[in-house]
């Protein structure tokens, strides 16, 4: 639905604002919606109103006769298809979001300034306040964005590969070559997600959860494959093994130069084909 400012909406329609605040305190016309900073936003309804009343007083027709023909619409906010004011409020939080996984992701937790991703956003310091209270849970939030598209990303790569251990290979690969390795960011959404209560535990749990699915997609094909010998365990606790060693590979991938990608896929390679081996019933049991 387009959202009008009272000054968009006079010239839109041809009347004037006084017309308009007149039309709404004589609930003729549904009242404006608020952003929270108080500013008032109309819709499309009020301009096909207000467009149908223009011939009615062309006509010489009175108010009430006006307002019969308007009748329950000119005085029902639920008129609105959709809330005016938590769209725009979607749509800047979303802003906001965008441009902080822009940033954390170039620059890393640390050096990410929010001065400048409130620029990028396109809104006031005031504004990013009555979305976010802190830098950490602007991350967080973030953090979600920036997982699900890795995930994305990832997701061409494995159905182009049909041997299950190829799939988590390639995955592993797309995250190393991707901007989501920063040791910073990982460490700070495992922090969050390791809080208990709050939103930004929430978004950093669900964004892990996010990551883990694809492992978990795999290894339940996988298990479906093959014949009593399954492991007992389960294939969701598996999948986040998997993230762990890829978190702490990028991390020491991170401190110098000693290992390359290539030692870091070599080194996930094992694992995987470990872990196959003891879902294909090739391993010989350990007594723990």
């Amino acid at each position: 639905m387009e959202l009008l400012t009272v000054r968009q909406l006079s010239e839109l329609t041809g009347m004037p604002r006084s017309t308009i605040q007149f039309y709404i305190r004589e609930e003729i016309l549904p009242p404006p919606q608020r952003l929270p900073n108080g500013r008032p936003i109309y819709g499309r309804v009020h301009a096909e109103l207000l467009e149908q009343i223009k011939p009615l007083k062309a006509e010489g027709k009175s108010l009430e006769e006006i307002r019969l023909v308007i009748g329950d619409r000119g005085r029902s906010a639920t008129f609105y298809q959709v809330d005016a004011a938590e769209a725009i409020q979607s749509a800047t939080r979303a802003r906001i979001v965008e441009a902080a996984a822009r940033e954390f992701g170039r620059n890393g937790y640390n050096r990410a300034r929010l001065s400048d991703i409130v620029k990028q956003a396109g809104v006031t310091p005031q504004v990013f306040a009555l979305y976010f209270s802190s830098k950490k849970e602007l991350f967080a939030e973030s953090f979600g964005v920036v997982s699900r598209r890795v995930s994305e990303m990832a997701i061409p790569v494995m159905e182009s590969e049909s041997d299950l251990r190829q799939k988590l290979l390639a995955r592993f690969e797309n995250l190393l070559r991707s901007r989501m390795p920063d040791t910073g960011l990982w460490a700070l959404a495992r922090a969050e997600a390791l809080y208990e209560g709050g939103a930004p535990a929430a978004s950093a749990q669900q964004a892990y959860r996010r990551m883990s699915s694809l492992h978990v997609a795999e290894l339940a094909r996988l298990r479906q494959k093959g014949e009593d010998t399954k492991p007992q365990v389960s294939d969701e606790l598996m999948a986040y093994c998997f993230l762990g060693a890829e978190e702490f590979l990028i991390m020491r991938l991170g401190w110098d130069e000693e290992f390359s990608v290539e030692d870091a896929l070599n080194a996930y390679r094992l694992l995987i084909s470990a872990v196959h081996a003891e879902y294909e019933g090739k391993c010989e049991d350990v007594d723990i």
